[in-house]
């Protein structure tokens, strides 16, 4: 059976739905019937409390957990009952994950460190590209520097480059800022919210920061293993928000 081809609908709103998610672990549970809708081109974040469920709902929706009972939906496509397979395929088409630890090496430059990345996913990404996402996150001057002599924030660049490079329809992200300095923290925050508006690609963050309200769209609250509160941030006196101008 052939890989799938990114089914990204444009112009469909809901690019993922999570309905009724319930998980539980020998420790206890987890997830008890979350449900929520992340809109295309928002930039959203899940937070909580420690052990409140945001690793076991981003786990469940990047296809490495398997629900108890629930489901999750990304372009139309319910990524808990694919087979391994085919999950495999869909997310390397369609999905970009960003890990709390930069994944990077040390030894090897900025560009070779995002090629790296994208051939391990069997992706491959042109030099052009690799430049365009570097102007994206401030890196074009530090392209051939080596990638070890940075700082956890340009680390943490490099990993979210890697990402965003094959433009993935959803960008999964867990805890970018939580070994950052809050000027840095900003900085990646606003980049992230710039890859929502200038890559048609959406972004569920799983974050402690208290600062990240700044920037997202949308924020849903978990707790005890349930949907708290949703809050939808108006952003629309935000210049690059302003239609029309």
């Amino acid at each position: 059976m052939s890989a799938p081809e990114s089914i990204r609908p444009r112009g469909s709103e809901m690019i993922a739905t999570v309905r009724g998610l319930a998980k539980s672990y020998a420790t206890g549970v987890a997830l008890r019937d979350v449900s929520f809708d992340i809109p295309r081109g928002e930039f959203v974040s899940l937070t909580g409390h420690t052990a409140s469920g945001k690793t076991s709902v981003i786990s469940v929706m990047e296809g490495i957990v398997k629900p108890d009972r629930g489901e999750v939906t990304i372009f139309g496509r319910n990524v808990t009952n694919m087979s391994e397979r085919r999950l495999d395929a869909f997310k390397r088409k369609n999905i970009g994950i960003v890990y709390q630890a930069a994944l990077i090496d040390r030894s090897f430059t900025v560009a070779e460190n995002v090629r790296l990345m994208a051939n391990a996913n069997r992706q491959k990404i042109s030099n052009r590209r690799i430049v365009e996402v570097a102007g994206l996150f401030n890196m074009v001057d530090r392209l051939f520097g080596q990638a070890g002599s940075g700082s956890g924030g340009e680390q943490m660049r490099i990993s979210l480059m890697a990402a965003v490079a094959p433009s993935p329809g959803i960008l999964l992200v867990d805890e970018p800022t939580s070994a950052l300095d809050k000027g840095t923290s900003e900085a990646v925050f606003g980049m992230l919210r710039d890859v929502t508006r200038q890559e048609d690609t959406t972004v569920l963050m799983v974050t402690h920061d208290p600062v990240a309200k700044e920037y997202v769209d949308r924020e849903i609250v978990l707790e005890q293993g349930r949907v708290l509160d949703e809050i939808l941030y108006d952003r629309a006196t935000s210049a690059d928000n302003i239609i029309g101008v």
